[in-house]
């Protein structure tokens, strides 16, 4: 799994035109199997916007979280 953010409504559907600040580095979960199903809850304690982040009270800004499936494919939730 990855989570990014990105700033601004400029991009697609008036989203950031790039998700490339880096909230929380690459990691994995174990799970899910296929009888036992994942909960699809997550809980990430301690995230904290990086220093380098154009953030500032006011700024729009998107959250992206990257799963990679058991079959491979990437998954884009964004919110």
């Amino acid at each position: 799994m990855f989570v990014n953010l990105g700033f601004g409504d400029k991009g697609p559907d008036n989203g950031p035109s790039e998700l490339n600040h880096v909230l929380v580095p690459q990691f994995g979960i174990q799970g899910p199997a296929n009888s036992a199903p994942f909960s699809s809850a997550v809980c990430l304690q301690n995230v904290a916007v990086p220093k380098e982040a154009p953030a500032v009270a006011g700024s729009a800004a998107t959250i992206q979280l990257v799963e990679i499936g058991l079959d491979g494919v990437a998954r884009y939730s964004v919110s």
